[in-house]
């Protein structure tokens, strides 16, 4: 009988931890997500404003956050830079090739200031140069898949980025 509720006892106390273990993660994921939407100065990526193709664009590209990095990735269990945006946007219905300097060449090379949400943001010394890509979301920000052992974000951009390049896109 004695064993019995011994057994009865740490039962119960390896409950109470792993529900403690849960909760923890479940504020850190929140506390994460409150982080990255203040990162978003006021702009709602969950649900974004319209229903245009370039807010759906943005919309779709939110739902990949925390995603992992995978080189040569371009499914939903895990995305390289071009991949992403090849995902995103063929779930659009906009077909793009798939590495990031052909991509870079699909539209014309502009200003960051000048891109609207839905454009592609390069990096390179011109778009057929370009060694890495990301979508434009608005406001300065973009969702990439940035590097190994990263995951899909959504980041600031600095104009001032080295090799930088706005590419507008036609959509």
């Amino acid at each position: 009988m004695g064993s019995d509720a011994t057994t009865f006892a740490q039962d119960a106390a390896n409950k109470r931890q792993q529900a403690k273990i849960a909760s923890e993660q479940n504020a850190a994921r929140q506390n994460l997500q409150n982080q990255q939407t203040s990162e978003t100065a006021g702009f709602n990526y969950s649900n974004p404003q319209g229903g245009d193709l370039r807010s759906r664009i943005v919309k779709y590209a939110s739902q990949f956050s925390g995603t992992p990095y995978q080189w040569g990735g371009s499914k939903p269990g895990g995305f390289d830079c071009s991949g992403l945006v090849q995902y995103v946007y063929g779930k659009m219905g906009v077909k793009l090739p798939r590495v990031s300097q052909q991509q870079a060449t699909q539209g014309r090379m502009t200003n960051i200031n000048n891109l609207k949400s839905g454009d592609l943001v390069a990096w390179g010394n011109t778009p057929a140069t370009a060694h890495h890509i990301a979508i434009y979301a608005g406001n300065g920000m973009i969702w990439e898949a940035p590097h190994r052992g990263a995951n899909v974000r959504l980041r600031r951009i600095n104009p001032g980025e080295s090799g930088i390049m706005g590419i507008s896109l036609g959509i």
